[in-house]
């Protein structure tokens, strides 16, 4: 049965100590997630970057709020519950659960409902009682009411709803501003029970071609001005319930290891950015830089300038004076010279970033990069192209410390991997479509790199096989539990257990208590069948090493971990012996 604004409210009456009653400010540094349809998908729909409005969020933000470990759980094609056309259901109760296990202080409910064509189907009669006659409307008030049930259950601190985004859709002139006022009346009945609840109020975005250049799909998605625009609807509605904090300061409380969840020392050996030794790449660029980067011009402009510049404390920022016009899509791209290297365990994180700024009017497309991860700005030193999703340029100026993502182990998946160390080179960037004329000062200051913990904050959960409607994987496979390595029936091999993508940051090698291999067939998917190889493992041990004639040619190798609770999971990534 739904859930009714009325047993939502029971549920509060009864959550004593969780989720009701009127919040205190929230710290800074707080954990957030987002969830909704193709608008946040930071792969599809509005894609990654400016034209993403979960990362004008980050922008917007800083360090001021830090996000879960899978902080977009979003994509494009997805429906609110039903399954409609190739459309699938994801948000309700997929991407909810998800996001619940990962107890984020500031739930967010992105937009949801454009391929339900919500907006353009008749609400019925009485839509803002929360009983209505249009199923997708109906769709939406359960989506919400159940997300919030889980937001009390865990004791969250703000529960953030923002409207359906608007289009060019037939039918949308006419039932438009019905259904948003509905979805007004419904949030603003659970704020007068709760003050946690707040809504992002994106209902002035009456013309969807201000917002997108998105003509080949009824102005849909958004580019980078309705993202900045719904981003901002979001920081307004919650930035007066969270402490001040700037990223100066959050900075300092990374080096003084007093940033929430943070475990031990700041770990980046050079935020100061020291020397002026640093290469720099033309043409068309010239100057000096810190000895630990490396900083490349492919725009075609010309006249451009770099120099490292005295700040505070013995530190430097790097300081771009742009100048000339690009005559090539291209970017100019600050990295790290060589490989930084993070000592870590499996089950643990790097969290690492800088304070980045781009001026208006002159970025394509900007951020940090490092992998193409759900959550992050980019993807690889070369990937932060000219999204197709993008309008003009970026007509708000980015000032804000810049997250590169969540990193650890060899391949830089979120966030386990395996390695004793996390060897790779940052990325910071903007890009410029040809014809742009650059100027302002493009500057780079007071990188930084900790290991986030929260590992008691919730029972463990695997979530690297959260899946939609039709069964199918949401994450890419890097994220799930898997085993690694060769073997095969003449030589054996080794084989090593990863663990993928957790609700909790700073896991400990205690936390996945027991790892064991197993070989069997593709009927072999239950935890349990098959036939265990080697030993079971534990603490440190990760890799067992086989001789020949223990698999044979065609064997499935499946990799398992039990947790602290208990809990045994199966690996649904094989590897396949010769």
């Amino acid at each position: 049965m739904a859930l009714t604004n009325r047993k939502v409210r029971a549920i509060l009456a009864s959550a004593a100590g969780k989720g009701g009653g009127s919040p205190s400010l929230v710290a800074a540094g707080a954990t957030w997630g987002w969830i909704g349809d193709g608008l946040n998908a930071p792969s599809g729909g509005v894609g990654s970057g400016l034209a993403n409005p979960v990362h004008q969020f980050m922008a917007l933000m800083g360090l001021r709020v830090q996000p879960v470990p899978l902080p977009i759980i979003a994509r494009s094609g997805s429906t609110i519950a039903r399954d409609i056309s190739t459309n699938r259901a994801l948000i309700n109760p997929y991407a909810i659960d998800a996001m619940a296990k990962q107890v984020p202080d500031i739930f967010i409910i992105g937009t949801m409902g454009a391929n339900d064509n919500l907006l353009s189907t008749n609400p019925g009669a009485n839509p803002a009682s929360g009983q209505t006659t249009n199923v997708y409307l109906q769709d939406w008030y359960d989506a919400v009411n159940y997300a919030y049930s889980k937001f009390v259950a865990y004791g969250g601190k703000l529960f953030v709803v923002m409207a359906t985004a608007s289009s060019t859709k037939v039918g949308e002139s006419t039932y438009r501003t019905t259904v948003w006022n509905a979805q007004k009346a419904f949030v603003a009945a659970l704020t007068a029970s709760d003050s946690k609840v707040v809504f992002a109020d994106i209902t002035d975005m009456t013309d969807p071609t201000q917002w997108s250049v998105d003509t080949s799909s009824s102005y849909t998605h958004w580019d980078e001005r309705g993202s900045y625009h719904a981003a901002l609807a979001v920081l307004n509605a919650i930035t007066g319930k969270i402490a001040a904090a700037t990223d100066d300061e959050c900075i300092d409380a990374i080096n003084a290891g007093t940033y929430p969840l943070m475990t031990g020392s700041q770990l980046d050996t050079d935020q100061a950015m020291a020397g002026t030794g640093g290469t720099v790449t033309g043409p068309g660029i010239s100057g000096t830089l810190a000895d630990s980067k490396v900083i490349t011009n492919n725009t075609g402009a010309t006249g451009i300038t770099v120099a490292q510049v005295a700040t505070s404390g013995g530190r430097t920022k790097t300081v771009v004076t742009l100048a000339g016009t690009a005559s090539a899509d291209g970017k100019i791209m600050i990295q790290d010279k060589s490989n930084i290297s993070l000592a870590g365990t499996p089950g643990q994180p790097f969290r690492t970033g800088a304070i980045l700024r781009i001026p208006a009017n002159v970025a394509r497309n900007a951020g940090s990069e490092w992998n193409n991860q759900w959550g992050f700005w980019g993807g690889g030193a070369t990937s932060l192209v000219d999204n197709t999703r993008a309008g003009a340029n970026e007509t708000h100026a980015i000032a804000s410390a810049i997250v590169n993502g969540s990193l650890s182990g060899t391949s830089g998946v979120v966030p386990a991997g395996n390695s004793t160390t996390f060897a790779g080179k940052r990325t910071w960037a903007f890009f410029a479509k040809s014809g742009t004329s650059l100027a302002g000062t493009f500057e780079l200051e007071r990188t930084f790199a900790y290991k986030p913990s929260n590992r008691l904050a919730a029972a463990m959960a695997y979530i690297g096989d959260f899946k939609d409607s039709f069964g199918n994987t949401v994450l890419n496979t890097n994220w799930r539990l898997r085993p690694t390595g060769t073997i095969s029936q003449a030589s054996g091999g080794t084989i090593r257990v990863e663990p993928g993508t957790w609700n909790l940051f700073g896991l400990t090698e205690a936390d996945f208590a027991t790892r064991r291999l197993y070989k069997g067939n593709s009927g072999n998917t239950a935890v349990g069948s098959g036939t265990l190889i080697g030993a079971e493992m534990s603490g440190s041990t990760w890799t067992q090493t086989f001789a020949g004639g223990v698999v044979t040619t065609g064997d499935l190798v499946y990799a398992e971990i039990t947790d602290r609770e208990g809990n045994t999971y199966r690996s649904a990534i094989t590897v396949t012996a010769t």
